[in-house]
């Protein structure tokens, strides 16, 4: 016979048991649930980006195989029922002219026109879904991991509150579209182009000296992507879906989603793709290279690493005829 003291020290071991079970347990749903949300997100990152690529086919069907991206012409009249947006003395104003004009139609009558805009990095997107019918801000350009670009497309009325410099930070995406599809793929004084700068943020540009009859900016077409399966055309500008650190897509570290210019989904570490190059000097067998700079909204540089990256993606040695991954890079000729 059990005495009541023996009764109450089983119980007791089994309590401590079941506190250590449900601990465990607890380790593991801790551990377990942001892998699991992180890879939702990436899956409904992968999806955003597969329904742009759609978008750009179709649009390359409509449009004699163009690329969408700001096409209103320099010291030309352009379309538009606003009268200061009709002109530009140059093609970055007449791509802010245009840009300023879409928000205006789908959003704000008011929006302000910006001066000084490169448009074309972040809001060429913004063509597409103007031709695709769809509101402003467009839910699928903020990354379902992009906690500030979600908050600023919330109620983009608020954009100072939000700490932004400009409205247009609202309309932007968490996405980038490679240089190449929306610039030429050299650059130089006589034919424009863009090239890197300083720092992530900036770019050099230089403007076309017959911007009607030869532009630098929106004339590119799909055919001239040689290698669609091994060339990126859409990416995340930032890790945001594998470990707890958020890097630049520049850093050999990053993992990023891609959308290859075939319209294959997939997941690529930086230091396992092609280096780049600098369109102003094209046979030049150095790599481009920028500073990664900053800015309050952005996450910091990896501890333990500098800060200078290669050109990657955005800048895919011999633009749409290169190669950003399996695959050595294409020498310009």
């Amino acid at each position: 016979m059990k005495s009541d003291s023996q009764g109450r020290a089983f119980a007791l071991a089994d309590l401590v048991m079941l506190t250590a079970f449900v601990l465990v347990v607890l380790a593991l749903v801790s551990v377990m649930l942001p892998r699991q949300r992180r890879a939702a997100q990436l899956f409904e990152s992968m999806s955003q980006m597969k329904e742009l690529h759609t978008g750009y086919q179709q649009y390359g069907l409509d449009y004699a195989d163009a690329v969408a991206t700001f096409t209103w012409r320099a010291q030309v009249t352009n379309n538009s029922q606003w009268g200061d947006l009709r002109f530009a003395s140059d093609e970055l104003s007449a791509a802010a002219n245009q840009a300023t004009d879409l928000v205006r139609r789908r959003f704000n009558p008011s929006f302000p026109l910006t001066q000084s805009w490169i448009p074309h990095i972040l809001y060429s997107f913004l063509i597409l879904g103007d031709y695709m019918d769809k509101p402003l801000p467009w839910r699928v350009l903020a990354s379902p991991a992009d906690s500030a670009l979600m908050q600023w497309q919330s109620d983009p009325t608020q954009w100072a509150a939000f700490g932004l410099p400009a409205q247009r930070w609202c309309f932007s995406s968490s996405y980038e579209l490679g240089t190449a599809f929306w610039c030429k793929d050299t650059t130089n004084s006589t034919n424009g182009g863009a090239a890197p700068a300083s720092t992530h943020n900036t770019y050099t540009v230089l403007q076309s000296t017959s911007p009607t009859t030869n532009p630098a900016f929106g004339t590119r077409r799909l055919s001239e992507v040689v290698y669609p399966a091994q060339k990126a055309m859409i990416y995340d500008r930032y890790q945001r879906h594998f470990g707890s650190r958020v890097a630049f897509f520049g850093f050999q570290e990053a993992k990023v989603p891609i959308m290859a210019a075939d319209g294959a989904a997939q997941v690529r570490t930086t230091e396992l793709t092609n280096r780049g190059f600098n369109p102003q000097n094209p046979t030049a067998l150095t790599y481009a290279t920028y500073t990664y700079s900053q800015l309050n909204y952005e996450p910091p540089v990896p501890a333990g690493v500098g800060s200078v990256v290669f050109g990657q993606y955005r800048w895919t040695r011999s633009g749409l005829r290169g190669i950003d991954f399996e695959g050595a890079e294409i020498p310009w000729q």
